[in-house]
């Protein structure tokens, strides 16, 4: 790219057929322009291709130096050469340097494009040094060599990143391969520890359940023992359904999100209207975001069926950058219209789903009007993002 963009600029037929007009003046000092940008911006493509090799300050520093010597375009055209070969000595050289010896320091401990690019640092060092020695000496040929020196920089780099391009594309599918291997390990331990509650621990509540019932039926003093029994039958029953409704939405989450939904309205005859954007589904690839939100609307349908009735509405879409969560129901009790916090209306199933919504960044609102109780949440979609790569 930097031999490309010197073509126009130095080829005096090529400015005559696009800009007749432009005089020398500015045709030298564009070339200097290019000259002088050159260098920082190869130590950004450095400093972009090795993270932390650099520090901010040195990038900043070199930078600098080269606005200082930006302010020669205003000076005579006699005298660009002595400041153009100034900056060379203070700022290319050191560049090249200390580029070549990143470069081939990684190149050492590393192998692969890293390598490509280590021996192309080599070249160029010793095109560009000839280059800035034979300039010194007054010689043609410093021209030829600085050009050698550019195109070679290209060219091995060229080659470098096509490399390590093929080695993140190989990277990523073996990071995929093992991905989905684990999720398949994950899936396989869930389905064991489900089978294995089940058949265990579940069998044994199931019969201390049927075993209470059956001998103090007649005894009115054990009814709260019967009562603790029965609460811990159904949590230890609804538990193992969302294992099966997590292991079900894994593979296709907005409809293993609608059936728990609809699993529980239907378990106490209530209907449901469920309504999700498609657009979720790309969001809810990861097993930590998809846990987040089955705990979140569970939290909110427990809360609805604990003070709703009737028919339960929801909505579930993405609006600029938000990820919204509408769900409204109509109130079993009358009472006053109002507005306000979750912590201050609601029960303690709305309260822990409020929580979860703020530690993931985002915000809930409550209110009731008319006989109607509604819930809304709204959580960043970067914040959703964010859950999933930590």
């Amino acid at each position: 790219l930097s031999f490309a963009l010197r073509i126009p600029i130095l080829g005096e037929r090529t400015i005559n057929e696009v800009f007749p007009n432009i005089d020398w003046y500015w045709q030298y000092r564009l070339g200097m322009v290019h000259n002088l940008v050159c260098f920082p911006l190869i130590l950004l493509f450095i400093r972009s291709l090795f993270p932390g090799a650099l520090g901010r300050i040195t990038t900043l520093l070199v930078f600098s130096i080269a606005a200082i010597f930006g302010l020669s375009l205003f000076v005579d055209t006699v005298d660009l050469g002595i400041f153009l070969f100034a900056y060379y000595l203070i700022v290319a050289g050191p560049v090249i340097i200390v580029s070549a010896y990143i470069v081939i320091k990684r190149a050492i401990k590393q192998k692969g494009s890293t390598r490509i690019m280590g021996l192309g640092m080599v070249v160029v060092c010793g095109f560009g040094l000839f280059a800035m020695f034979e300039n010194w000496q007054n010689r043609i040929s410093a021209s030829d060599l600085a050009i050698l020196a550019f195109v070679s920089f290209g060219f091995f780099q060229a080659i470098g990143v096509a490399q390590r391009h093929n080695e993140s594309v190989e990277n990523e599918n073996r990071l995929t391969s093992r991905l989905e291997r684990s999720k398949a390990a994950l899936s396989q331990q869930r389905q064991t520890l489900e089978s294995d509650l089940h058949d265990t621990l579940g069998g044994r509540l199931v019969d201390l359940r049927i075993q209470f019932h059956r001998n103090f039926a007649d005894h009115p003093e054990f009814d709260p023992h019967r009562k603790q029994i029965d609460d811990l039958y159904r949590t230890f029953r609804g538990e193992l359904l969302f294992m099966e409704d997590l292991e079900f939405a894994s593979s296709d989450p907005i409809r293993g999100l609608h059936l728990s939904l609809l699993r529980r309205y239907s378990e106490v005859g209530r209907e449901l209207q469920f309504q999700c954007d498609e657009a979720l589904q790309s969001l809810l690839g990861d097993d930590s975001l998809l846990m987040e939100l089955l705990h979140l609307t569970r939290e909110i349908c427990t809360n609805d069926l604990k003070y709703g009735t009737g028919e339960s509405r929801w909505r579930i879409r993405i609006r600029s950058s938000e990820l919204r969560i509408l769900q409204l129901n109509r109130v079993a009790e009358a009472g006053q219209d109002w507005d306000g916090a979750v912590v201050e209306r609601g029960g303690d199933s709305a309260v822990h789903a409020s929580r979860r919504v703020n530690r993931l960044g985002g915000s809930t609102e409550t209110h009731r009007r008319g006989g109607f109780y509604c819930f809304a949440a709204r959580i960043p979609v970067g914040a959703v993002q964010g859950t999933q790569t930590t």
